[in-house]
This record gives C-alpha cells, structure tokens and sequence, in this order.
C-alpha cells in the first residue's frame, strides 16, 4: 500500500522532480559555494501546536502534511521526510486565502509506515510553524480557529523567529551535498518551490554576523547579504509568486498561482477545504491563465503602481495578453493566457495607459516551466 501510495504522488500528486527542475533533499552545497542572504521582514509566523495540529491542518492545505514526517527509500525522485512544505489555504469556493511554507522545527522521529491513512491521525510531535505574509497572518488565525471546533490544537503568532531566504542567482549550478541543516538557534530547509533556495527559520538573537559564521563554518558557503528589494526583483525573474500582492486575499485560484508547478499541492491526499473546484479544474484541464514573469520595456518610469491590474496586449495583433498582477521596479507578475506563452522567448505587449501613451513590456514564459504548459 505504501508503495502504491508513493507511486501516485509521483505521477500525480507531489511533481516530478526530475522533469520539473526541482530536487530531492540532499543537495546544499554549491560548487561556487557563494549564495545571496535576505532577511524577510514582511512574513510572519504562526506557530500551531497540540496533539492534533497535523491531523487539523491536513484538511485545510492543499499539500500533505505527510511528507513532513513520513520517509521511504522507495521513491527515486525525493526523499521523506521533508522539512518545509508549500502549501495554499483556501476558502471552501476554492479561492486562494493564502500561500504558506510548512515546518516542523521540533522534529523528533521519523515515520516509515504502510497504514498511511492512520499516520495524520496519531501524528502529535512538536509544533508546526506556518510561514505567511504579515498582512494575511491574524486574518489565516482567525479562519483556522472557525475550524477548530473541538480539535486539540493552538494557534499563537510567533514572535522568536525571524525567516531569512538564501538563494542563489546562478540556475546552472550544481549540489553537491546535504539540503537541510539543523543548529541549535536555526534551520535551514529547502524551499520545496524550486532549485537553488532555501529557507531559514532563526532565533531573533541570531544577527547576520552569527548567521554568516554559521553558513561559513558548518556549511563552507560564503554568503553576501542582500536586501528585500533584491530579493523580490529575484522571485519577479523567475515568475515566483509569493505573498498578499502576488496572490491577493479571495481573488485568485491555486493553479493560476501555479500552485501544481511549485510543488504545493497533492491531488491524492483526500479532502481539504476548496478541494473540490482545484481538483477539478486539474483534472478536466482547463487552465488557461497562469502567472508569468513580465518585464517593462521603459524602466525609467517613477511610478509603476498605477499599471496593477490593467490588462496588456499583444503590440503584433492587440489581442489581450493577460492583466498586470504585481509590479515591482521594472519587474512584476501578469496573469497571462499560457496559449500566448512561447518557448521561443518573450513575447512583446504593451499597456494603455491613461496619458494616451502605451507602454511596452515582454511576458516570459518561465523555464522551469514543464513543456506542457497547462497539466
């Protein structure tokens, strides 16, 4: 049976990591060793702890609490445990409350079992911290607690721990060695969305100093700290979503968020709340939105915010291209119809603005992409 139950998460459930470009969880250390640091002052942690916190959160995310604390030998593509996962919260119409990573940062055991059904049930070890935007935090509390009924289980904000991204700019890269890393003020977990980033849960007592030496000694990699603006303009490159403004409160829909292509979401698990339209929508298809790196063509503009949610077109027909999700600098987000995407390269759109003079900008299809664009 467990057996059966990795093989359908492998087709169909947790993605293909050799086809999409993400990795199995051994694999830290670059061979430049030289990596980019930031320190995210706009998320926030939830801690959730009590004996049924794994069992109460399985059925309000899109992924499969499982696979932070079940492990096999048997998969060739990722190996189990996990220590972070990406995960949606949705409302019961199947729209996006949230995104959020997963940790279970007082991991004790690890679980090899062929009655996986039972497993969330009897599941109680530590707490689980839930990463997600300042904006959305006290909201998300307050919609787990409608839930919560008579289950034993505690919401808290967390206020110990700041989070910091290490990422490297370089996707040619290769690992040569362990992902996670645990220390005694911090870890360090693979961000399970895609290759070359990690997550890293510290003590608010750790400075970049102490972090630094830690990277350094434990780990041999040299970092260089870099601020939140880089940090965001680097996600816009790639066409990584994340946060209140890429994926705003009860307005989009996971797998327009590419919540299937970013490892976020199982479609075997079982029932969640807003599994029913997501599972759907799959399966049938029909997906013909996702969000895709944009680039303006004029970077000198002042201000760019007055551009959010205009719709562009194409400058060869003026067919509608998508609408202008999130915009940072030059860089941003459009919700984007995939069948205009290309492999080619770019495709150039502009917007009209409300001076009379259109602006231009390119729509990337991302490489990481799979080459179905719509499964």
């Amino acid at each position: 049976m467990w057996n059966n139950f990795l093989g359908k998460i492998g087709r169909t459930g947790l993605i293909d990591v050799s086809r999409y470009g993400l990795y199995s969880k051994y694999c830290l250390r670059y061979a430049s060793s030289k990596v980019n640091v930031c320190r995210l002052t706009n998320r926030k942690i939830i801690s959730l702890s009590g004996h049924d916190s794994y069992k109460f959160i399985q059925g309000l995310i899109t992924n499969d609490v499982r696979c932070l604390y079940l492990k096999s030998s048997s998969d060739s593509h990722r190996e189990f445990p996990q220590d972070c996962l990406f995960a949606f919260v949705l409302y019961p119409n199947g729209r996006v409350m949230a995104d959020t990573l997963i940790y279970d940062f007082e991991k004790t055991s690890e679980t090899d079992s062929e009655n996986v059904d039972e497993e969330v049930s009897s599941k109680s070890q530590g707490s689980l911290y839930i990463e997600c935007d300042d904006r959305i935090c006290e909201r998300l509390i307050k919609y787990f607690k409608s839930y919560k009924l008579r289950k034993n289980v505690s919401f808290d904000v967390d206020n110990a721990h700041d989070v910091w991204s290490l990422f490297s700019t370089d996707s040619t890269e290769s690992f040569t060695s362990n992902a996670s890393s645990r220390h005694e003020d911090l870890m360090i977990s693979n961000d399970p969305r895609l290759r070359g980033h990690w997550r890293i849960l510290a003590k608010r007592t750790v400075s970049m100093e102490n972090l630094r030496k830690t990277l350094e000694s434990k780990l041999g990699l040299t970092v260089d700290e870099v601020s939140q603006d880089d940090y965001i303009l680097h996600r816009y490159r790639l066409g990584i979503g994340e946060g209140f403004d890429d994926h705003p409160d009860a307005k989009c829909l996971p797998l327009e968020c590419n919540v299937d292509f970013l490892n976020g979401i199982n479609f075997q698990k079982g029932c969640y709340i807003g599994q029913e339209l997501t599972a759907r929508t799959y399966h049938t298809g029909v997906i013909r939105k996702r969000l895709a790196p944009i680039r303006l063509i004029n970077s000198n503009i002042q201000d760019v915010h007055h551009i959010l949610d205009k719709d562009f077109f194409s400058t060869t027909n003026d067919k509608k291209l998508g609408k202008i999700r999130s915009i940072h600098h030059s860089h941003g987000l459009g919700l984007t119809y995939i069948e205009n995407l290309s492999d080619e390269g770019p495709i150039r759109a502009y917007i009209k603005s409300n001076n009379g003079e259109n602006l231009e900008l390119d729509v990337f299809k991302p490489k990481w992409w799979p080459n179905n664009k719509s499964q």
